[in-house]
């Protein structure tokens, strides 16, 4: 099987006590200008950091969010906290068109990264339909 980095995750601390830190900050403009900038930029870190302020309430960067997440899924080396945050930001808020290329993306992946395909397609099936 072809290694990746996801199943040999490590979460980074530094990322978050970071992000516990800046997530006091959710409600200030300066810092959800500064954040959907981040995302936009396809920045590191960004996911994970979109989907606290998300999982606290504070939807603003919600578009951005999703768009990093569609990007970061689509690349298997991607770090592990950024890939789980995706996955949950795309399952949790996506749209419907988004939940159909997150499963099409599973499907094109399987050949090349099956680990990682089979890993994307369990995520999807664990989570529970909307209500």
């Amino acid at each position: 099987e072809p290694y990746h980095p996801l199943f040999a995750y490590n979460s980074s601390v530094a990322l978050h006590r970071a992000v516990s830190y800046l997530s006091h900050y959710r409600d200030d403009p300066t810092f959800l200008k500064a954040v959907k900038a981040a995302l936009r930029e396809d920045r590191p870190g960004s996911s994970y950091l979109a989907s606290r302020l998300m999982s606290e309430g504070q939807m603003a960067c919600l578009p951005e969010a999703l768009g990093r997440a569609m990007k970061v899924i689509r690349r298997p080396a991607s770090n592990g906290d950024d890939v789980i945050s995706a996955i949950r930001l795309v399952l949790e808020h996506g749209t419907d068109a988004q939940l159909r290329e997150f499963s099409a993306v599973a499907g094109e992946l399987k050949v090349r990264y099956p680990d990682y395909a089979a890993f994307l397609e369990l995520k999807r099936l664990q989570e529970s339909p909307r209500k």
